[in-house]
């Protein structure tokens, strides 16, 4: 009866198990209702030998089903409880967007500033493209776009917030107008509907190009394709689209809810017909779990116990007729033997009722155990295979893994304490492991952006920051080893060349250059203070005065051993044969600092920074009275303004490349000198001292004076324009003193000095 009901499953038993499950019906009537054997109970036993193994199969595969079953019905649930959610944010008016993402435009809209996703301003309109166009999109889906006036303040807040805005996109709406006409429209795009300028422009750009076609052929011949099954060409390799759950169904949050209900309903159907294909293999299993345990018994044990129940019927047949022959006598002693027997046979048959018990809890215990040491066997396997795999692992070190387990084993008192133990470590490894993850992909990420800022819109690399860690681990293991193998090993003879040439510019070019300029400033210098030493002040001379800087004093040092002869024989910058000179590691060590620090870069290639000016008062005899620095502290407005005017006028020598021929004149470029306010503190004897320096070494004088000084400046100058303002008139008058009137004026002023001397 239990075997029969086995037939309400074929539709779960394979056929061999139904037919053999038919064949039983032919035994039907061989044992009684109270259990008298019929007939031959041989072929009955082989059957039973042959159902053991057929019901253990059956119920090995049915254990396979139901666990294949179950992880579909896990992964229904998941994409169920994730619809829902999406329908629940939808009906509150919120998109299903990333947390980045809500982020953004959390921060945007702080800003006044209105950001709106690609997704709600786009839709896909035929279902058969949906999810190869949307997967190719993939995150760009959730790209947002802003009005161009507000693209740069977005960007700023965007990248202000960019660690904790991972994976996110802004549009760059300010490139609209150069791609809102450029899609191909026989592209994915005419799959496509939108209503936004700024996002049309967008897909122009990211879909524009890409042909959707049908077949293998047309796949490889275009450039750039798509199937609508998810094939991908690009740049000359074919690869899958990614599937991803839809967003663009709707050009507004109601579209996209229609849509999310819709799929929730058809997965929530699919669901609902793998539970009851669960629980109807969960039938099966326990049924064949009780005909498994109610079919356990010892072949040889079973036809013993059938010929002792032949024979015991046999004797129960011979003691009756011996009974009836013996009733036939009227015989006392032979009907208390009858009695005797009687009581001998009801003592037989309760004996075998209690042995009939006892063989048929056997038979339940021994099924029982026979199935739980098939699930045992199983559940061994699966475990054999995690071991086999966990072994296999590159990073698996088994004899650590056998020192951690004996020191486990000698400080717990169980098994189960170990069990809990490694379970915790496992746990504390793992979030170790996770944190070390997020690092990684953070760095990746911060590597990517700083080296990659022209490829940031390449989405191919940037989806890798959000795949799995074996998917990341790949990607991060080829771009090293394509830096390493190709990049680098590219670079590094052109990095050998330009030292090279870098050590050679710096002895035969900068050296040689600088020395020069060095060799120019002390000649500037003798120039200056020849014609200072002429123009004596107030019975005191200046004199410039040049020494080197501490900080430069090495490199300076460096310069002024290299002679002309021997740049050409001196080695590499760096030569190793110049380790052991410490003049010279010093100011190798210098000139690196300098090359290395942006800010003082510019020292190394100015030949000033390698000297420090003072301006040295002397006597007549030349002897040195004090310094500027030394003046400014104590002396005089007018003898602190004097150093000054010779320094401005050195400075503009300088500058315009004025010097003196072999014939005493004086070349140069432009030599214009402009002073307002000029000399107002400077008695007339100096400024008239001044003036003629200025003009020894060339330069032409434009000063604007008060009228104080008129007698002065016609004394020096070729013309003087004397300007009024009256009210709003402003008169101007032009004067051009005579070489005889200069020469009366610069009497007045030596008379003047012989007086006041």
């Amino acid at each position: 009866m239990l075997l029969s009901s086995l037939t309400a499953f074929k539709d779960v038993l394979s056929k061999e198990a139904i037919a053999l499950i038919d064949e039983f019906a032919s035994f039907e009537g061989l044992i009684s209702e109270n259990g008298k054997i019929e007939g031959n109970l041989k072929p009955l036993t082989q059957k039973l030998s042959s159902l053991n193994a057929i019901l253990d199969k059956e119920k090995s595969l049915v254990f396979g089903q139901r666990s294949e079953l179950n992880r579909t019905i896990l992964n229904l649930k998941d994409e169920c409880k994730q619809l829902e959610s999406d329908v629940s944010s939808l009906k509150g008016g919120v998109s299903p967007l990333s947390q980045n993402t809500k982020r953004l435009i959390a921060l945007l809209k702080d800003a006044n500033i209105t950001a709106t996703p690609l997704s709600h301003l786009a839709e896909v309109t035929d279902r058969k493209w949906q999810d190869a166009i949307e997967g190719y999109l993939g995150a760009q889906r959730e790209a947002l776009i802003v009005e161009p006036e507000d693209a740069e303040e977005s960007i700023r807040i965007f990248r202000a917030h960019r660690r904790q805005l991972m994976g996110c996109r802004v549009v760059d709406t300010t490139q609209t107008r150069l791609w809102l006409n450029r899609g191909d429209r026989n592209s994915t795009l005419r799959f496509i509907r939108c209503n936004n300028d700024h996002a049309q422009a967008y897909l122009n750009r990211r879909l524009g190009g890409i042909k959707p076609v049908d077949t293998e052929r047309e796949l490889l011949r275009e450039d750039s394709a798509m199937t609508a099954d998810g094939m991908l060409k690009l740049a000359g390799t074919i690869s899958t689209i990614r599937s991803v759950p839809h967003m663009m169904v709707g050009i507004n949050t109601e579209g996209m809810r229609d849509s999310r209900e819709k799929q929730l309903a058809t997965l929530s159907s699919e669901l609902m017909s793998f539970l009851k294909a669960d629980q109807r293999l969960e039938q099966a299993d326990s049924l064949l779990g009780r005909v498994m345990a109610n079919n356990q018994f010892d072949v040889e044990s079973l036809g013993n116990a059938g010929h002792s129940i032949t024979r015991m019927n046999q004797e129960l047949e011979a003691i009756e007729a011996e009974i009836e022959q013996l009733q036939k006598h009227d015989d006392t002693d032979l009907q208390e033997r009858i009695d005797e027997l009687k009581e001998r046979i009801a003592v037989i048959e309760l004996e075998q009722k209690k042995l009939d018990r006892e063989r048929q809890q056997i038979s339940e215990q021994f099924g029982a155990l026979n199935s739980q040491k098939s699930q045992l066997s199983s559940a061994l396997s699966a475990l054999d295979e995690e071991r086999n795999r966990l072994t296999s692992h590159p990073n698996y070190d088994a004899e650590f893994a056998s020192e951690r387990y004996s020191l486990l084993e000698s400080s717990m008192v169980s098994g189960a304490a170990i069990y809990k133990e490694a379970i915790s470590r496992a746990e504390k490894a793992n979030e170790k492991a996770r944190s070390f993850d997020q690092k990684v992909r953070k760095e990746v990420a911060d590597h990517y952006a700083k080296y990659h800022q022209a490829n940031l819109d390449n989405d191919t690399q940037l989806d890798y920051l959000e795949s799995k860690f074996e998917e990341f681990e790949h990607y991060v293991s080829y771009q090293i080893d394509v830096l390493s193998e190709t990049e680098l090993a590219k670079y590094a003879k052109r990095a050998e060349l330009a030292r090279r040439e870098a050590e050679e510019t710096f002895r035969s070019d900068y050296v040689s250059k600088l020395k020069d300029s060095l060799d120019q400033v002390a000649h500037i210098i003798r120039e200056l203070n020849g014609s200072l030493k002429r123009r004596p002040f107030n019975q005191e001379v200046y004199q410039f005065r040049y020494y080197p800087n501490g900080d430069m004093k090495d490199i300076l040092d460096l310069v002024e051993r290299f002679s002309t002869q021997d740049q050409a024989n001196v080695g590499g910058l760096f030569d190793p044969k110049m380790s052991d000179d410490p003049e010279h590691v010093r100011a190798i060590s210098a000139i690196q600092e300098l090359i290395s620090d942006e800010e003082k870069q510019q020292d190394l290639a100015d030949y000033r920074k390698f000297y420090n000016f003072e301006v040295d008062i002397l006597d007549l005899e030349g002897n040195k009275k004090t310094t500027l620095s030394q003046r400014i502290q104590t002396g005089s407005g007018g003898e602190h303004q004097i150093p000054f005017y010779l320094a401005i006028a050195a400075a503009l020598s300088t500058t315009y490349r004025l010097h003196e021929t072999m014939e005493g004149e004086i070349v140069g470029g432009f030599s214009l000198a402009m002073f307002d306010e000029a000399f107002n503190k400077i008695d007339m004897v100096k400024t008239s001292t001044c003036m003629g320096f200025m003009k020894d070494i060339g330069l032409q004088v434009i000063a604007a004076a008060p009228d104080d000084k008129r007698a002065v400046m016609a004394a020096n100058m070729d013309t003087i324009i004397s300007v009024w303002r009256e009210g709003g008139a402003v008169s101007i008058d032009v004067a051009y003193p005579k070489e005889k009137g200069q020469i009366l004026l610069n009497g007045q002023s030596d008379d003047t000095l012989l007086t006041s001397a």
